[in-house]
């Protein structure tokens, strides 16, 4: 194979990936959704219907071109909808009675007729099918001409997609017989709705209750959500192609860096990239190719060491130990002489058996190898610790990747590796759960607690911030900000019991024994024993800007409301995410009435006021 040949290889498999009939298709269908709401029935009374059934056409037949469709639609909507929905219905009715009869060919053939021999005897191999269709189709026919409506493509695209063609352009005649419903419909919502939001819902409701008895309401909105799913989809599949793209070019680019080589060793990695199983033979394929004048003319010499070179590598084995009854040497890899005494160098100073030993030399590298030999001889790494995790040097294994970018890390950001000593193996954890916990701690400004810290084992948690909001807003910010140990401990709901029954907490050794042994409420019961307050409050419409709460910070952590504490990045993190200042502040708490009241009118920008409540209390 030459290099030329490769490279149309890649093109051709380029070309098979980027379908611009999926793009168009994509492009049409993210228009679509920008203009039209696709969540609820009162969405599918306002959408585009036509571009709805173009996208839907696309989706759900076999031939994938948005631009036949939107063709196709484009010369027949004004037709469809100069009729009655009734009237569609009978002629599909008709149409699909010669569909599945296996007569569409004659109706076209009759439908293109001209003259009325060729009419008659056209019109003559319909009849067996239904006289009374084949009388209609002969109505149909005239008044189509008679308007100058040219049928045939419409009946074309119905032979090759069969009745899905019928089925989503038929689906108008929902559409406009909800429309003629609604058309008499008066809509008297006796309710006061506050917002848009508010009388969205109420919409919804009212549509829901007029149409549930002659629609199947879950399944329109479910078919017109398709759209959404589809387009979903349609990116999943264009990324996936991207970083396949992105593998390829990454692949070829590794190769061309090699080709001045007379042998090229590194095959593994110039094709780990590349999903294709065929373009990687290809790859493979070229490369043995430009390897075989080289290997010829080491073969005769590689023949003459061959008995000498097993013989080196079993004494070079048994200088360190291992003798050579202990393996079979036909299971060994194919390491230079030089690379297994690197290999075998590094992992003979760790405390493990021959047969540990033996399993590392099958299932590492030499990279890793070399890796782990830079973090011992700078003492980052101890042999105490890789000798109890050897699996660090599989080379399937991703400690050792995720180890060395969790020091880039610590480096970034001044952090000594230091503290971690009695740690080390938090740092083998993923490092994009362990850079955002680091973050999330650097936004509280507690990343300086980190060097009084001896259990890390919080950076690894999915839902730090919470943990911190709470130990916060109990009260704790100096016991946290002196130790950040305690974010290990998250049964916080038991120090809100005995704030509920008026137990304090004096000092840190108290909480961290409630914190630690038996609770004397079962864990499952805890909740009963909470204020449930906040479900019946009434949210205060007018409320005081984020900016207004300077005023009451206690510190640069937490706000505090006439001795209730809230933590102010809480409140900044669901205000961002769109929830109300009201909402932010009250997430995630346990107040009484009394505290409820308390920070509503420290908030509200009305005169005080009682405490509104819901019909539920």
């Amino acid at each position: 194979m030459t290099l030329q040949e490769l490279d149309q290889e890649i093109l051709n498999r380029k070309q098979e990936l980027e379908d611009p009939s999926r793009k168009e298709a994509l492009e049409f269908m993210k228009s679509f959704l920008d203009k039209n709401k696709t969540d609820n029935i009162a969405d599918f009374i306002d959408i585009n219907i036509w571009e709805f059934i173009k996208c839907s056409l696309y989706i759900n037949c076999d031939e994938k071109d948005i631009n036949k469709y939107d063709r196709l639609i484009e010369q027949y909507k004004d037709f469809f909808e100069s009729l009655k929905s009734s009237s569609i219905d009978s002629l599909f009715g008709i149409f699909l009675a010669y569909l599945n009869a296996g007569k569409m060919n004659d109706l076209i053939d009759y439908f293109k007729a001209e003259g009325l021999v060729a009419e008659y005897k056209s019109l003559s191999s319909l009849i067996d099918v239904s006289t009374t269709g084949t009388f209609r189709v002969a109505q149909i026919k005239k008044t189509l001409k008679n308007d100058g409506v040219d049928f045939i493509p419409f009946l074309e695209a119905l032979r090759t997609n069969g009745s899905q063609l019928m089925k989503e352009i038929s689906f108008y005649t929902i559409y406009s017989k909800v429309r003629e419903s609604l058309s008499h419909t008066v809509f008297e919502v006796h309710a006061n709705p506050k917002n848009q939001r508010e009388y969205d819902e109420i919409k919804v409701n009212v549509l829901t209750r007029y149409l549930e008895y002659d629609y199947d309401i879950p399944a329109i909105v479910n078919k017109i959500g398709t759209v959404k799913t589809y387009a979903s989809e349609c990116e999943r599949i264009d990324r996936n192609t991207q970083r396949e793209i992105t593998g390829m070019d990454t692949s070829r680019k590794a190769l061309e860096k090699e080709l001045n080589k007379p042998f090229i060793v590194m095959y593994r990695e110039i094709i780990k990239g590349i999903k294709s199983p065929k373009i990687k033979y290809h790859f493979l394929h070229y490369i043995r190719e430009h390897n075989e004048a080289y290997a010829l003319e080491l073969q005769e010499e590689l023949n003459r060491l061959k008995q000498d070179s097993k013989v080196s590598i079993q004494a070079l084995l048994n200088d360190f130990g291992i003798p050579k009854g202990s393996y079979d040497y036909e299971t060994l890899p194919t390491y230079t002489k030089e690379e297994l005494k690197t290999i075998l160098k590094v992992i003979s100073n760790l405390s493990i058996s021959n047969e540990e030993k033996l399993r590392i030399i099958r299932t590492t590298s030499i990279n890793r190898i070399n890796s782990l030999k830079d973090y011992l001889d700078r003492s980052i790494l101890s042999t105490e610790y890789v000798s109890n995790n050897t699996y660090i040097l599989d080379e399937d294994s991703k400690e050792l990747d995720y180890f060395k970018e969790n020091l880039n890390i610590l480096k970034s950001l001044n952090i000594p590796l230091q503290i971690f000593s009695n740690s080390i193996g938090i740092l083998m954890s993923e490092s994009s759960r362990i850079r955002n916990n680091i973050d999330i701690l650097n936004t509280y400004n507690l990343l300086p607690s980190l060097l009084k810290t001896s259990d890390f084992g919080f950076l690894l948690s999915d839902d730090l911030a919470p943990v911190i909001d709470k130990y916060l807003e109990l009260g704790f910010e100096e016991y946290l900000e002196s130790d950040l140990n305690l974010l290990n401990k998250t049964e916080l709901e038991r120090i809100e019991v005995l704030n509920t029954i008026g137990i304090p907490i004096t000092s840190r050794e108290e909480l961290e024994r409630y914190l630690d042994k038996d609770f004397f409420i079962p864990k499952e019961e805890i909740k009963n024993y909470l204020p449930d307050d906040l479900k019946y409050v009434i949210e205060p419409t007018n409320v005081i800007s984020k900016e207004k709460l300077e005023e009451y910070k206690a510190s640069s952590r937490v706000y505090d409301f006439n001795g209730i504490k809230i933590s102010i990045q809480k409140v900044n993190r669901l205000t961002d995410e769109g929830k109300s200042l009201f909402q932010a502040i009250i997430d995630n708490t346990n107040l009484t009435e009394e505290e409820l009241l308390g920070i509503i009118k420290i908030i509200q920008t009305d005169k005080p006021m009682e405490l509104k409540r819901t019909s539920e209390n």
